[in-house]
């Protein structure tokens, strides 16, 4: 820093929000121990730039740090910084931590809000506690809070992650159809994808077929996760083949699927973006829904038209 610049919190906040931004929380702890060490004293916005640094680098450790060094300075904590914690945590799918950071919220008399169950949802589904997730959702309704497209894919991804798919497979359907009369919780390539697995999972084609058309009318474009639980699918599908005595490669058989079928399993370069809103991906779209067609051509003829 030149000679003679003042050194404040506002310029020890604009370094944190740039580090944070770039997920460099080392360097953040260690701009603001060097601005301590010169006498500045962070503020309540400085230790929230500092958590934010540790949950975008999805960094459970450095995250505790940071809170329990928010604390030591007196600062007291906020549901905003308490669901920046958890989102760390449940990166980690630290679910028994998670539980005792809600418990300890609880005891600061801090009211959870719908990112603190998000998080404490998506630490269940990592964790492979998908009927925990379920209960943290009905908790969450319980207390009149209202869900938002992220937990909403939460709840389709724990209600695609049971152990009897097919039993709660309509459920999964019936939260689509929720958010799709919601504008304000209009489901996304991750909620699409979330069911898609789960009509895969039961080998429900006719099922999945019909959601990849959903999703194109809903003008939402198959990301390079669409395309990889679909070549995923295809490739189950193709009658197991030899060259020279080998097992065919995944790309041979994907050749093979494209001479013999007509349709690709590699054909996330025509993906587009994820965004919701973007159409681009729409040529890719009818590749996906026609690779899931892949054993009934007279289907992928249909959707082509």
């Amino acid at each position: 820093m030149a000679d003679g610049a003042k050194l404040d919190a506002v310029v020890l906040n604009t370094l944190l929000g740039g580090y944070a931004k770039r997920l460099r929380h080392h360097e953040a702890f260690s701009a603001l121990q060097a601005f301590e060490n010169a006498g500045v004293r962070p503020d309540a916005l400085s230790y929230s730039l500092l958590l934010s640094a540790c949950m975008r680098a999805r960094a459970p450790g450095p995250a505790k740090a940071a809170f329990r060094k928010m604390r030591e300075a007196g600062v007291r904590p906020t549901v905003r910084t308490y669901s920046m914690l958890l989102s760390a945590l449940a990166a980690a799918g630290d679910l028994d931590e998670c539980e005792r950071v809600l418990r300890q919220m609880q005891s600061d008399g801090v009211e959870p809000n719908k990112y603190v169950y998000a998080s404490l949802m998506k630490s269940s589904l990592i964790a492979a506690q998908p009927e925990t997730a379920l209960a943290i959702f009905e908790q969450m309704e319980e207390q009149l809070i209202a869900a938002d497209t992220v937990t909403y894919t939460l709840l389709v991804r724990a209600l695609c992650a049971q152990p009897h798919l097919d039993m709660h497979l309509r459920r999964a359907w019936n939260v689509l159809d929720r958010m799709a009369d919601d504008a304000d919780c209009a489901p996304n390539v991750v909620t699409f994808n979330a069911l898609l697995d789960g009509c895969l999972g039961v080998d429900a084609h006719d099922d999945a077929v019909a959601l990849l058309r959903r999703m194109l009318n809903a003008g939402v474009s198959p990301n390079s996760a669409t395309f990889a639980l679909i070549a995923a699918e295809a490739m189950s599908l193709i009658p197991s083949r030899t060259a020279g005595g080998k097992p065919l490669t995944t790309r041979e058989a994907s050749r093979e699927a494209h001479s013999t079928k007509g349709v690709s399993a590699d054909s996330s370069e025509d993906s587009g973006g994820d965004k919701s809103g973007d159409k681009s991906g729409e040529g890719g779209g009818e590749h996906a829904a026609g690779a899931m067609a892949v054993r009934s051509p007279s289907r992928a003829r249909a959707l082509a038209q």
